[in-house]
C-alpha cells in the first residue's frame, strides 16, 4: 500500500515507524505545500486541531480514501462529503471500543465524571476522547458529565470514568501506554479502506468500521 501520512509529530511518527515495516510510506509535513495525494492509496492525518482547517480541500479534491485522528477542531458546517470513505476517530485504541460497550449499560440518571491526562503539548482541552466519552455517558444516562483535564509530563493519555451512587462508586479507567497504539488502530483502518472491506463513501466512525469488520 502507499500510505501518505500527514503530520510528523508523535503520533504521526509513530505512524511513519509502524507503517514502514509494511507499506510505502511518505510523510508530509503538515506546514508544507501538499501536491501529488492523488498518488497514493490512503492517506492518514495526525495534525494539530487548527491545522485541519487548511486540509479539507486538498483531502476532497485527492478523491483518495483518508484516516484523521486529528482532535481540537471543528468540522466545517459546508463540509461537503466526500465521494470515497473517510475514516475519523479521537482515539483509535481497539480498547475504546470496549469503554463503549461498559458505558452503553449505564442507567438512566447516573451521576458520572470524567478525568483526563495528557501531555503538555497536548494543545485541546478536554481531549477529544473525553468528549466522546461524555456523549456516550449522555446519551446512556440522559445527563451530562463533568469533565476535567490534567496536562502533565509526557502522558500518553489516561481517560477515567467514575459513577457515583449514595452506597457505592464505581472508576473505569484506560490508559495509552505508547503512542503506538493510536498508530496500530490507524494503520488498521487504512488497511480496511485500501483492501475495500470497508468501501461506503462518506465520513464514518472508527466505531462503523470495527462494527462492519
Amino acid at each position: 500500500m502507499k500510505l501518505a501520512v500527514i503530520g510528523t509529530g508523535k503520533t504521526g511518527g509513530e505512524v511513519v515507524k509502524l507503517g514502514k515495516n509494511k507499506h510505502e510510506v511518505t510523510a508530509f509535513n503538515s506546514k508544507t505545500a501538499l501536491s501529488g495525494l492523488e498518488n497514493f492509496d490512503v492517506i492518514i492525518v495526525f495534525v494539530p486541531g487548527p491545522a485541519m482547517d487548511a486540509l479539507f480541500e486538498p483531502l476532497i479534491n485527492s478523491r483518495r480514501p483518508v484516516v484523521i485522528g486529528s482532535t481540537g477542531f471543528t468540522w466545517p458546517k459546508n463540509f461537503r462529503s466526500p465521494n470515497v470513505p473517510w475514516i475519523y476517530a479521537s482515539n483509535f485504541s481497539l480498547g475504546m471500543q470496549m469503554v463503549k460497550k461498559w458505558i452503553d449499560t449505564l442507567g438512566k440518571g447516573a451521576a458520572c465524571t470524567i478525568h483526563e491526562v495528557h501531555h503538555t503539548q497536548k494543545q485541546d482541552a478536554p481531549s477529544g476522547t473525553a468528549l466522546s466519552w461524555g456523549k456516550w455517558v449522555e446519551e446512556a444516562t440522559g445527563k451530562q458529565p463533568v469533565i476535567t483535564s490534567e496536562r502533565k509530563g509526557d502522558v500518553v493519555g489516561v481517560h477515567r470514568l467514575t459513577i457515583d451512587s449514595p452506597f457505592e462508586s464505581l472508576t473505569i479507567e484506560h490508559e495509552a501506554k505508547t503512542r503506538g497504539l493510536f498508530a496500530e488502530g490507524a494503520l488498521l483502518a487504512a488497511d480496511a479502506l485500501h483492501s475495500s472491506r470497508f468501501s461506503k463513501p462518506g465520513l464514518h466512525t472508527f466505531e462503523e468500521l470495527l462494527c462492519h469488520s
